[in-house]
């Protein structure tokens, strides 16, 4: 089980390109983001750093994103400023409803 995110796309990531991934995203039971208030489990989580540094032209296309739980989003965005970040494709499911 993992803590964040299937995918995690933090800080000065550039020109990342992600396809044809599938991610099955099952939250553990004693993940750190239950003590941080902006920390939300995810299959994919894009985040800025602390110091304001933002992810840029990221692109997601055709990949699967399955969770397993409650309050667990499918997709996570705490981004200040996004630049060219796409999501294109992509197949989504949560078990939970």
């Amino acid at each position: 089980m993992v803590s964040y995110g299937g995918i995690e796309i933090a800080g000065g990531v550039t020109d990342a390109e992600i396809y044809g991934n599938s991610i099955y995203y099952v939250p553990s039971p004693h993940a750190p983001w239950q003590w941080a208030p902006y920390d939300f489990p995810a299959a994919t989580r894009i985040v800025t750093y602390g110091n304001g540094t933002n992810p840029r032209s990221i692109h997601i296309r055709n990949n699967i994103f399955v969770t397993n739980g409650n309050d667990v989003r499918l997709v996570y965005n705490h981004l200040t400023r996004p630049v060219d970040v796409v999501f294109q494709g992509n197949n989504y499911h949560n078990y939970s409803g």
